[in-house]
């Protein structure tokens, strides 16, 4: 085959046509093992979109390949890596949402969406408005003048590329709406923490004192 003899000249996106093939079985027999060894190749030899293509066989669990989240964040960490701004905005989004198996970590994809360059296509204005909303959440800390001010920034830069989640924040974000809602998560996440609290073994409850007249009455 001409890819081969391509790969062995040194052509090493040679490997990315190969792992297509295989897993879409044109000119050989389909062959997923191959398919993700020649696309992991093709990473490791600085091709993103071949890390790319091995996030999302992994997130869509495609072609009979299980499902696995915790890989394809690897895979798209792989390609962020080398500078690439889509699969930079596949990481951002795993641990912004979070999956199974990973927790969401907000610091990480505030930087994976930073990452993104809007020179490479508007779709990256929405890793802008997801920063923006990191910021006015108040996820990585409590919301300073200064974060809102940047979130501020962040949408008009993804309103200016046709993001509409963005255009419309610009009319209805404010800096004492977003104070007023973390004030309302605060207030909610100290009632769950109340309610999460050990009760006074001491003093019984009222199961423990159904059960102790049913045992009295011999009702076990």
């Amino acid at each position: 085959m001409e890819t081969l003899h391509n790969l062995d000249e040194g052509d090493l996106h040679a490997a990315y046509r190969l792992g297509g093939y295989y897993l879409e079985g044109r000119y050989v027999r389909q062959n997923i093992p191959k398919a993700l060894y020649y696309y992991q190749l093709a990473g490791e030899a600085g091709i993103a979109d071949a890390y790319n293509r091995l996030g999302h066989l992994y997130w869509e669990e495609e072609y009979g390949i299980a499902q696995d989240y915790a890989k394809a964040l690897s895979y798209f960490e792989k390609g962020a890596a080398l500078g690439d701004s889509n699969t930079a905005h596949l990481a951002g989004d795993l641990l912004y949402f979070g999956a199974e198996g990973i927790q969401p970590d907000y610091q990480r994809a505030f930087d994976y969406y930073d990452q993104t360059d809007l020179a490479t296509g508007s779709h990256h204005a929405l890793a802008k408005y997801k920063q923006a909303e990191i910021l006015y959440r108040g996820l990585l800390r409590d919301l300073t003048i200064e974060d809102f001010a940047e979130a501020y920034r962040l949408l008009l830069l993804a309103a200016e590329h046709g993001d509409l989640l963005a255009i419309d924040a610009l009319d209805h974000w404010s800096y004492e709406a977003a104070l007023a809602e973390a004030a309302a998560r605060h207030a909610k996440a100290a009632e769950v923490e109340l309610v999460r609290e050990p009760s006074d073994s001491s003093e019984p409850t009222e199961l423990n004192e159904l059960n102790e007249s049913n045992e009295e009455k011999g009702a076990y």
